[in-house]
């Protein structure tokens, strides 16, 4: 009986636990099919390289001003 009730028990928990995995990835494939997914992943790029040019300009912008003093 009380080996019974563990099997069952074991069983159930598994079955809840790969139910909870398949939600997860269903939500993930659904957001990553999204268009708004796609545009911030391409936008991605140009918002590293923007912010790096304004570092850059900031830099150079610091290093004259020091310069200067």
């Amino acid at each position: 009986m009380n080996l019974k009730s563990l099997l069952i028990g074991l069983i159930l928990v598994t079955i809840i636990v790969l139910g909870i995995i398949q939600l997860l990835e269903s939500l993930n494939s659904k957001r990553q099919n999204s268009p708004s997914y796609f545009q911030e992943t391409v936008s991605l790029p140009e918002k590293v390289r923007d912010l790096t040019e304004t570092r850059e300009r900031q830099i150079k912008e610091r290093e004259e001003q020091l310069d200067q003093e």
